[in-house]
């Protein structure tokens, strides 16, 4: 009876081992960064002041890292599994935002929800969409942003504005998904510059 255990056991991890030796490991995770356009608009009209740019929010819950697929065909949303942002979709706009209003010169400073200094106006900015849309007919990468320029010292709401944007993609690939959302960033800072 020992003996015979003792044979299922051996035969049992040779198997085991063989079957670990021809796993294929999964592609390394990438990750990806969007980058601003490298000369943007200077704006006529400035505002003076201290601008907070405050942190982008969903409506749709946190976005985070992963890079979103949505299925229009079957209601569903999936993700890259081995692609996502080098920074939470909220963050990497902030950032973008923080950028572009910088380089415009339309406010003396610009700074972000972390900064002690008193802000005399507000960035808000809610992610409507911000994933790539599939069809069979052909991807397309969407982004849709409203922004909000408020005068924090009364309240009052300066500028509003939707930014809309779809371009399609070249593959079905995370790859061509960048290249597709880079296109619009560029399209984007260019607007949010003549905008502010």
């Amino acid at each position: 009876m020992y003996r015979y255990r003792s044979k299922i056991l051996f035969v049992w991890l040779v198997a085991l081992l063989l079957s670990a030796c021809s796993i294929k490991s999964a592609p390394p995770l990438q990750r990806f960064v969007l980058d601003l356009p490298e000369a943007l608009p200077k704006v006529s009209h400035r505002y003076g002041g201290t601008l907070r740019v405050a942190l982008p929010v969903s409506v749709f819950g946190v976005l985070g890292y992963k890079m979103r697929v949505y299925d229009p065909t079957y209601k569903e949303e999936r993700v890259y599994h081995n692609a996502q942002w080098s920074e939470g979709v909220e963050k990497m706009l902030q950032g973008i935002l923080l950028r572009v209003v910088s380089q415009t010169e339309a406010f003396r400073t610009v700074v972000t929800e972390h900064s002690r200094l008193n802000e005399d106006y507000r960035l808000e900015c809610d992610i409507v969409r911000f994933c790539e849309n599939y069809r069979k007919q052909g991807s397309r990468a969407n982004v849709i942003l409203q922004l909000r320029l408020i005068d924090s010292r009364n309240g009052k709401l300066l500028h509003t504005k939707r930014f809309a944007y779809s371009v399609p993609m070249k593959r079905e690939d995370a790859q061509a998904y960048v290249e597709a959302t880079q296109k619009i960033i560029d399209t984007f800072a260019i607007d949010l510059a003549e905008w502010i």
